[in-house]
């Protein structure tokens, strides 16, 4: 009976002790009931992304040069093969003006050749029908020995002079056709300073002005379509082995206000890429493109918010989130 007395002693005394603490912590709070019900819940991954175009085409300058004209404004509708920007490159001209020179003068040289090469082929077989001529009343009698060596020696000078000939015309070809391979060169690259549309579509952004000194590799400009838009984001690396073709994701931004749009996974790259976060943090993301359903106001460029639904329990039993109380 001690012992017990003792023990109803000693939790009368914790009782005491923490309705003390709760009195000088601001009393004893009161506690409501709250149903538990069933619910849809759904565990996803939040990350950002950046509106494009489907099928969006980048434009890139595949020579040096200064821009001559921008023949084309933003937002408008271009045709497949439609000049969009002129480059300009005068060391082309230069080259171009220099090798169809060296052309002329081949040509001529080429000619020339050809012509004495046809009139030396001629005195050729009148040389060789004398020295069967000679041989021949050589062999009667009817002429000398030194007549016939003469007769000779007009045929193998004449075969000298056609096969030297012969060897500079085919040195001419030659070079001709070299240039002409080099001039085809040029002129490609000319062309290339007309910068086209490869599709059809609206364009998107202009990247340069004229007078402005462009690279090889500079992108120009890009086309695509406005009414069909996707999502391109990037994951971190930790977060894709929940991550599946054909997830569903919920896609929010300012200037969709408070719609939702729905959207859905459709490509995961194989491969990372080494993303700086805005800390200036070193992170491997991999590249997701997303489909959407419909793209209310958004537009090529614009940033937006997506939740990727990673797994989903259709009958959770839920309670209100202000229900639930952390005890440490």
């Amino acid at each position: 009976m001690k012992k017990k007395r003792w023990l109803y002693g000693g939790i009368v005394l914790v009782v005491a002790v923490l309705a003390g603490v709760a009195v000088y912590q601001g009393g004893v709070a009161e506690m409501d009931a709250v149903k538990v019900t069933r619910a849809a819940v759904a565990r996803t991954v939040d990350d950002t992304a950046v509106v494009q175009a489907v099928n969006e085409s980048l434009l890139y300058a595949q020579q040096s040069g200064t821009v001559a004209a921008v023949e084309v404004e933003l937002g408008q509708e271009v045709k497949a093969g439609q000049a969009l920007i002129r480059l300009d490159n005068p060391d082309l001209n230069i080259q171009a003006s220099q090798t169809e020179s060296q052309m002329n003068q081949t040509r001529a040289g080429l000619d020339s050749a050809s012509a004495a090469l046809n009139r030396t082929r001629l005195q050729l077989d009148d040389a060789r029908k004398n020295l069967e001529r000679v041989n021949s009343l050589l062999q009667s009698g009817a002429a000398s020995q030194s007549e016939y060596e003469q007769a000779l020696t007009a045929v193998q000078l004449l075969e000298s002079t056609e096969k030297e000939l012969t060897s500079s015309q085919q040195a001419a070809q030659a070079q001709l056709k070299n240039l002409e391979s080099t001039l085809g060169e040029v002129q490609g690259k000319k062309a290339q300073l007309i910068v086209t549309a490869a599709t059809s579509g609206k364009i998107l952004s202009i990247d340069v002005k004229k007078g402005a000194a462009i690279m090889p590799g500079q992108l120009l400009s890009s086309i695509g379509s406005s009414q069909h838009l996707e999502l391109k984001a990037h994951i971190l690396s930790d977060d894709l082995a929940e991550i599946a073709v054909g997830q569903a994701v919920d896609i929010t931004a300012p200037v969709l206000g408070t719609k939702v749009l729905k959207g859905q996974i459709t490509q995961i790259y194989p491969k990372a890429e080494e993303k700086q976060s805005a800390l200036g943090v070193i992170q491997r993301r991999v590249p997701v493109m997303i489909s959407m359903e419909e793209t209310g106001t958004l537009q090529p460029g614009f940033e937006v918010r997506i939740a990727i639904q990673t797994r989903q329990e259709p009958d959770a039993l839920v309670v209100p989130r202000q229900s639930v109380r952390t005890v440490s």
